[in-house]
């Protein structure tokens, strides 16, 4: 049996969470989208507290750091098809 010791991931689009319906200052739109993490007692028990915290406060440079290194890796290879298809039209020249 596998023990699953990972927290909850919600992810929503547009809308605030339940959480955050009343909240007049949340943000609505296409470019909003809100991160929920479920946590559970085992995650904030005192050995695992300080980890959890930890974890949690560098998530938004984790997931940054992710995100520029996906837009890198795909600019390189949109680089790299363009030099390949500037070559092939090159041969094709009279």
């Amino acid at each position: 049996m596998m023990h699953q010791t990972a927290p909850q991931v919600l992810y929503r689009i547009r809308e605030p969470p339940n959480e955050l319906k009343d909240c007049k200052d949340a943000l609505v739109g296409e470019n909003v989208g809100y991160i929920t993490f479920i946590f559970f007692p085992r995650h904030l028990t005192p050995a695992n507290r300080d980890n959890t915290i930890n974890l949690l406060h560098i998530f938004r440079d984790y997931l940054h750091y992710h995100i520029k290194c996906s837009k890198a890796f795909l600019h390189s290879r949109f680089r790299q098809k363009a030099t390949e298809w500037l070559k092939v039209l090159n041969r094709a020249k009279p």
